[in-house]
């Protein structure tokens, strides 16, 4: 058990083969220590899967072994119960589990840390109710226990979790109790106690306040009297995050410039180095000191580089990106966030190949999982037949009683039965739903490079055209596009107005490059809250692009392109219609290599929304029509109806 526990991270798989043995012989021995141990790490490997809720459920099996009447002596047909009681207060000190006859040694994991356990997982499953409910019982224990850094440690964490929940008066009761302590060995914990009074005092719009409870924070953080390890300067970042919300950018600065002078001198997280030296990067830019913010950017790329840290070398870049565009050099800023995005896409597309390992790795691990508990409903019932046997021998019981206790028997295999045909099922339907996020990640990361594409074909227009102001003017707002597009794109759902400035960005860059093509209007109806209505990204864009470049575009005089927004009950629905030469006419029109070419983006646009629909039970529609079929420019309509679905942060 030991082995597979500090095995686990490294491989599931071999880790859960150690534990099915441990597990045999835990219920062999009826020896409930172990039997509990096996399902904390159990746990532990559900939850390093994702596989929260599996994780919940063995940890209560771990707390449930631990009050279990179990069988300690046997002589001569005559048995003894004994009951082994949750609140052991001595920890696992000797976790040998050493057999005499059938009594244990103490646990690894006794029931105080198996409910601080069950409480964090649940909160990563997202109940977080129950979690408060957890976590508040294990917040007497501690008390109980007179562990003072766990108790002020688990109201922080009460008080995270009602702040996640928006509720900043709740979350203020839990953090001014861990402040109300004192003394040098507490000080980490009442350090995160202050600066979340600050936060929920940000949250309620009190900023003066805030600075007020970030300034104890950092007094209360100089009480800590050593800085050779990463704590001080964690808890320096969190205060510094706290300042930043409120705009004090000069206490910010400080604390920063400390982060990053004290992690150099130590040299030993190359990664927290990095972060800090970015995040102050960021402080300088905003405060216009772009020389100091050049230089730590440059020092953080370096650093990525030499560590071979992608994500963190895409970060510098995007910082360097942002200097460039401050000091005006449009062509630098450019080429700094195009090796942002394509060091992004190489990140994303390493992350798309874990996950899909990790989905195979977890349905491996499931079906160990699946025989964990075969075994263990195999041994239970092997042990009630003994027992059932023993006790008929003993008492000579009736022939009527024997067929009853078979019938009883039955049904109970009858039930273990549909339960594994029940929880086989629900294993399957979270695997189906996590291919399907799979794919409909992979679609979303299809539409930048085809978007990026047909930008950077407008840019070359104006290049070719040698109209050099009007390609500069164009890099831009391109610019300035492309950085609103990659960043939205990485969530999977938008409101309604980050998706409509979006959208007339780019109208508005097409436009510039056809002005004596069309002209164009977006028309949204007053009585729709633009905050409240959720849409997937450039869900709207292809369309729109289809309507100039293969409608608008081929006119002799000036077409029109019309967008408009409107809300029809619980539906959305967005109109983009052009007077353009029309769908047929169109396929007429286009080059023998224009032919050749799929519309990637309205394909790619078709598949999400199928996949949307299956995943969230919604109604996601589109409508395409001719406008004038009685014309010779027939004109498109697209019609495009969208559920509401509000809140999908």
């Amino acid at each position: 058990m030991n082995r597979a526990d500090s095995l686990f991270v490294y491989n599931p798989g071999q880790a859960l083969q150690l534990l099915e043995s441990a597990l045999s012989t835990a219920i062999q021995n009826e020896n409930v220590y172990l039997e509990s141990d096996c399902y904390v790490v159990i746990a532990k490997v559900n939850n390093h899967l994702g596989q929260h809720d599996i994780a919940v459920r063995n940890l209560r099996r771990a707390q449930s072994v631990r009050i279990r009447p179990v069988q300690v002596s046997r002589s001569n047909s005559v048995e003894t119960e004994s009951t082994v009681s949750m609140d052991e207060d001595a920890e696992g000190v000797s976790y040998d589990y050493t057999i005499s006859g059938n009594t244990t040694s103490s646990a690894k994991y006794s029931s105080y840390r198996i409910q601080k356990m069950l409480g964090t997982s649940l909160r990563r499953q997202g109940l977080l109710a129950e979690a408060i409910t957890e976590l508040e019982l294990y917040s007497q224990l501690a008390s109980a226990r007179s562990d003072t850094l766990e108790l002020i440690s688990t109201w922080n964490l009460i008080g995270d979790i009602y702040l996640n929940l928006n509720q900043p008066n709740q979350a203020q009761t839990y953090y001014e109790r861990g402040a109300s302590y004192t003394g040098t060995e507490l000080m980490s914990e009442v350090v995160k106690s202050n600066v979340g009074i600050g936060n929920a005092e940000v949250r309620r719009g009190n900023y003066d306040r805030a600075v007020s409870q970030y300034v104890i924070a950092e007094e209360s953080l100089n009480q800590i009297e050593t800085r050779t390890d990463t704590l001080p300067t964690q808890l320096s970042t969190r205060i510094a995050e706290g300042y930043s919300q409120v705009g004090r950018t000069d206490r910010e600065i400080a604390l920063r410039s400390r982060n990053v002078a004290d992690l150099a001198e130590r040299a030993e997280s190359p990664s927290r180095l990095i972060d800090e030296e970015v995040s102050l990067a960021n402080s300088y830019l905003s405060e216009g000191n772009t020389t100091s913010a050049f230089s730590l950017l440059n020092q953080a790329k370096n650093r990525a580089e030499a560590s071979g840290d992608l994500a963190r070398l895409a970060s510098a870049w995007k910082g360097l990106s942002k200097y460039f565009e401050a000091e005006g050099d449009v062509s630098n800023a450019l080429n700094a966030y195009r090796n942002f995005v394509e060091i992004t896409d190489s990140v994303e597309a390493a992350e798309r190949e874990r996950l899909s390992a990790q989905l195979a790795g977890a349905n491996t691990v499931n079906q160990q999982l699946l025989r964990l508990e075969s075994l263990e409903s195999e041994m239970r019932v092997s042990e009630q037949r003994m027992l059932l046997l023993q006790q008929d021998k003993e008492l000579q019981s009736s022939a009527l009683r024997q067929r009853n206790s078979i019938i009883i028997f039955l049904s109970a295999g009858l039930l273990l039965v549909l339960v594994a045909i029940t929880w086989i099922i629900v294993v399957s339907r979270k695997r189906n739903r996590a291919n399907q996020m799979l794919a409909l990640k992979s679609l979303r990361a299809q539409m930048n490079p085809h978007f990026i594409f047909n930008a950077l074909n407008s840019i070359n227009g104006f290049i070719s055209r040698k109209q050099e102001k009007e390609a500069n003017k164009y890099l831009a707002e391109f610019s300035k596009l492309m950085r609103s597009v990659l960043e939205d794109s990485q969530e999977e759902f938008l409101s309604l107005r980050d998706e409509l400035e979006n959208l007339e960005r780019y109208t508005k860059l097409e436009h510039s490059r056809f002005d004596d093509k069309f002209s164009y209007e977006i028309d949204v109806d007053d009585s729709i809250d633009k905050d409240q209505w959720s849409i997937p990204p450039m869900l709207l864009q292809p369309y729109v692009e289809n309507a100039v470049w293969h409608g608008l575009r081929y006119l002799e005089s000036p077409g029109l392109l019309s967008i408009r927004v409107a809300e029809e009950g619980s539906i959305l629905t967005v109109t983009i219609e052009d007077n353009g030469v029309g769908r047929t006419k169109s396929q007429t029109l286009k080059t023998k290599n224009q032919k050749k070419n799929k519309s990637t983006g309205i394909k790619n646009t078709a598949e999400r929304l199928i996949l949307l629909n299956e995943l969230y039970k919604t109604q996601y529609h589109i409508e395409v029509s001719d406008l004038h079929p009685d014309k010779e420019n027939t004109g498109t309509r697209v019609v495009v109806r969208i559920p509401n679905q509000p809140n999908h942060e």
